[in-house]
């Protein structure tokens, strides 16, 4: 059975070879090491189990009080939980504007 070979253009690029293939130059060499693209990704997730964590406390400070103590307690709560939404609304924009800036250009 023989085997027809294309011809390239001579412009194209060489098609990759995978990782795995003898015919690869780097057989047998570990993968390189991993890009630390997951910092944002757990910075994102500290600043939640912060907010969560205020958000329990003041749960928890406001319990067996009169009702204006209650009231307080749930003013409290919300403005903790506004905070936390304009916080998360900014980390979004943030992330957003550094991935469209990480971009490679097309063309």
């Amino acid at each position: 059975m023989s085997k027809i070979r294309h011809a390239r253009h001579p412009q194209a690029p060489a098609p990759p070879q995978h990782a795995l293939s003898r015919n690869n130059p780097h057989y047998g060499e570990p993968p390189p090491p991993a890009k630390g693209r997951r910092a944002f990704f757990w910075a994102f997730l500290a600043v939640q189990l912060v907010f969560l964590i205020w958000v329990v406390a003041g749960i928890a400070s406001g319990s067996g009080m009169s009702d204006a103590d209650a009231l307080g307690t749930t003013t409290e709560v919300g403005l903790i939980v506004g905070i936390w939404l304009a916080t998360d609304f900014i980390l979004g924009a943030m992330y957003t504007v550094y991935r469209i800036a990480g971009r490679r250009p097309r063309g």
